[in-house]
């Protein structure tokens, strides 16, 4: 029973691999908020052409805005 776990046992080892593990995680976190911001900036991006083709097909008569409904 005294093997088991022998390779980890060692602190200075587990701490270099929390170290590494952590910078990775770190790293991760970056990478997933820099997509999460260029999904939220995409989103607005095609939020903006919708509302400019609804307003284009207001102004030339194609549809009607639902009343109460703001169309800037």
């Amino acid at each position: 029973m005294g093997d088991i776990g022998r390779a980890s046992a060692r602190p200075e080892s587990t701490g270099v691999q929390l170290q590494d593990a952590s910078s990775q995680l770190a790293a991760l976190g970056k990478k997933t908020r820099g997509i999460g911001k260029q999904l939220e900036a995409e989103n607005r991006a095609v939020g903006k052409t919708v509302r400019d083709l609804f307003n284009e097909a207001v102004s030339r008569g194609l549809v009607k805005p639902v009343p109460g409904s703001e169309s800037s």
